[in-house]
């Protein structure tokens, strides 16, 4: 090699690698002019202003923003708006020093707790501090000891022994279908509620009150406050309509009122006094823990910013964690976010580009997220987190809950959820490689991912999720008695989504329907597998999938909600547990607009061919007329490798290469370890390990005929 060759060379390689830039955190570091410290004797927004002042020094340079201490609670949110981070800035990184976790509270201490004589009937200790020095305007909404929310006082009291089943009162009554639609309904039928002789408690201040409501049908609830009684009447007034009527057998729990002060970690505030009342949880001493209000709307506050990374924080106690509206390019990582009261934790509105990764969410009152905005090419995601035991007030919230274009919903853990995993609308999205498992617990009529558009779900694709456990808890057949297993699905596509993918997932053990597919048109929907769903307590209700359609004859009109298509190829359906063996129940569709072969199903040895409603035979009407299935497979049984460790390979390895199907091996659903993530978390408490709170509640009996 001559030497100008070696220098033309030398002069290549120097030049691409200046071509890929340092990360973010390498280049602030290799400044050390650029790192601003929060210490014990900076204020947060002393060090905000020098932040300021290194952004307008150079609005191109990295800045890292380090908290030196333990923890912090905040009077007010964290503030950065467009002119600490305009669009072009450098990185802002906020992070705790020294690579530590930094507690923030997004809530103020209570001190100088005294005890008082209890008046109620459990005789507990009841503590009382004074609150008027934080000038409060109205009822308090949480209060937090060691930054977990503690329990507004409530009517009737959470059953730690059935935690999702138990703690409800019932809507007075003799009982009616939930499927009952009367032409009108009287005036002001959803603004107020009668209740019954046993739960009227004659409460004093009726603004003090609350009401978790379930009305009617269980896929929607309501929290909304208590605006006056009609003590006569016996009837509780809305402060706003609630999404339904409520109807005799519904569940609801009151909270709020100071008669209900009666159990261990419950609490009330008595605003006009400025108290608050609690009772420790059994053990705890107030004035030895940390008792916190919340004080702001969130603790991380972004309008209009862009560039900001937010890493390895714990969040809690509070109203929201994070708060972002009209941002892009921020970033959560590595963050444990807890005990939050919002109907929303984090907040990404209409911004694109924005990450939430490698971070644990729990124990808070409504959704986890909640994402609007985005772009085909302008994605916002949700990566390798863990989210559990969400919508502990608003009880049918989704864990993640988006509204707009490419969103990417990957590799994440989820359980122990009310309602659903994920509720989208729009088109575009990625949901892969998830682990969904004992999700609507509290609700019926949804999936563990529901689409609701009826020009949505184009291009998006859902592949290589494991769920399984979609419980339902609802009234049986529509009417009563309450009881789980009970119509919780597990691919919900409703309302006319189009165009999508779905392929690779296995879902396993749901109540209801694997697929349920409303008016969809041109899905193709591969190589899933479908093992033990339905329930034997369903009976004829219980079927592997059901096709629905508005119309079916001469309209092509996707909106029209007209299912045509649709392509159902190399799946294994196995669903030995429905009594019925439906295999697909048809409602207005015409099946021969749409696919099915290539697949493998069984159906148990009660059977010998699948069944459908309506007088439609197999052999008759779905092969030789329809020509559906016709190199499909019905067999008695299917052995699989080992489905407990998410092995879903079938052992006859001949039919498989017959019928052109993939194995199926879900061990890398779900979390993964990265920089962020060193090891993977042991679960926490829920009914994988505690099957006896999936019991049906004794106490919804539907009263006699007067």
């Amino acid at each position: 090699m001559t030497k100008r060759r070696f220098f033309a060379l030398v002069f290549a390689l120097f030049t691409a690698a200046a071509s890929f830039p340092l990360s973010a955190a390498e280049r602030a570091l290799a400044s050390r002019e650029n790192i601003v410290q929060l210490t014990n004797g900076v204020s947060i927004a002393e060090a905000l202003e020098r932040v300021a002042q290194l952004r307008g020094r150079d609005d191109k340079a990295d800045i890292v923003l380090e908290f030196a201490r333990k923890g912090l609670a905040l009077a007010k949110p964290i503030m950065i708006d467009s002119v600490l981070q305009p669009r072009d800035a450098g990185r802002l990184i906020i992070r705790g020093a020294n690579g530590q976790r930094v507690r923030l509270f997004g809530s103020r201490p209570i001190k100088k707790w005294v005890k008082v004589k209890n008046k109620s009937k459990s005789r507990l200790v009841v503590w009382e501090a004074d609150v008027s020095g934080f000038k409060l305007a109205d009822q308090l909404d949480a209060l937090f000891m060691d930054g977990k929310m503690m329990t507004l006082a409530r009517y009737p009291n959470i059953n730690p022994k059935l935690p999702y089943s138990g703690g409800w009162a019932y809507v007075p009554g003799r009982w009616i279908s939930m499927y009952h639609f009367p032409k009108e309904e009287p005036a002001g039928s959803r603004s107020e509620m009668l209740v019954g002789d046993k739960d009227w408690h004659n409460w004093a201040v009726p603004t003090e009150g609350r009401i978790v409501i379930f009305p009617r049908q269980r896929y929607g609830s309501s929290y909304v406050r208590i605006a006056d009684l009609d003590r006569a009447g016996k009837r509780l007034k809305f402060a706003k309509n609630i999404c339904d009527v409520p109807r005799p057998g519904d569940t609801y729990i009151l909270s709020g009122f100071r008669e209900e002060l009666d159990d261990f970690g419950e609490w009330y505030h008595d605003l006009k006094g400025e108290k608050v009342y609690f009772i420790a949880p059994k053990g705890k001493d107030p004035n030895k823990s940390l008792v916190t209000i919340p004080t702001t709307g969130a603790i991380f506050k972004l309008d209009n910013a862009h560039n900001v990374s937010i890493e390895n924080f714990e969040l809690c106690a509070g109203r929201m964690a994070v708060d972002t509206k009209g941002c892009s390019f921020i970033s959560i990582r590595g963050c444990s976010i807890h005990d939050f009261s919002a109907h929303r934790t984090i907040e990404f509105a209409w911004g694109h580009n924005n990450e939430l990764r490698d971070s644990d969410i729990f124990n808070v009152a409504g959704s986890a997220v909640h994402i609007t905005g985005g772009g085909i090419t302008k994605p916002n995601l949700v990566e390798n987190c863990y989210i559990h035991h969400v919508a502990m007030l608003d009880h049918s919230s989704s864990a993640i809950f988006m509204e707009g274009q490419g969103y990417k919903i990957k590799h994440n853990l989820f359980h122990d959820l009310p309602g659903w995993a994920v509720f989208h609308t729009g088109n575009h999205h990625e949901l892969t490689d998830n682990r969904v498992h004992h999700y609507m617990l509290e609700t019926e009529d949804g999936g563990a991912f529901y689409t609701c558009n009826s020009n949505g779900g184009i291009e998006t694709v859902t592949a290589r999720n494991w769920i399984s456990h979609g419980i339902g808890f609802a009234k049986a057949a529509g009417y009563g008695p309450l009881s789980f297993y009970n119509n919780s699905h597990g691919l919900y596509f409703d309302s006319g989504p189009n165009h999508g993918y779905i392929y690779d997932n296995v879902i396993e053990r749901v109540s209801g329907m694997a697929f349920k597919v409303d008016g969809n048109n041109t899905q193709v929907v591969s190589n899933n597998v479908l093992y033990l769903t339905g329930r034997p307590e369903l009976l004829r209700w219980s079927y592997a999938m059901n096709l629905s359609s508005k119309k079916s004859e001469g309209v092509d009109d996707f909106r029209e909600g007209v299912a045509y298509s649709n392509k159902f190829v190399h799946n294994i359906w196995y669903y030995p547990h429905c009594p019925s063996q439906i295999y697909v129940l048809i409602q207005g569709a015409d099946c021969t607009r749409n696919t099915f072969d290539w697949n493998w199903i069984c159906i148990g040895n009660d059977a010998k061919y699948p069944n459908f409603r309506d007088g439609i035979s197999w052999e008759e009407h779905w092969r030789k007329k329809w020509r559906l299935d016709e190199h499909s497979l019905v067999v008695s049984s299917i052995g699989f490798v080992n489905p407990q460790e998410g092995d879903f390979t079938p052992k006859n390895k001949g039919i498989m290469k017959k019928l052109s199907i993939r194995p199926l091996v879900m061990k890398k659903c779900g979390l993964y370890v990265n920089e962020f993530r060193k090891t993977l978390p042991k679960e926490a408490d829920g009914c994988a390990n505690h099957p006896e709170w999936i019991r049906n509640p004794v106490d919804h009996i539907n009263p006699p005929k007067k």
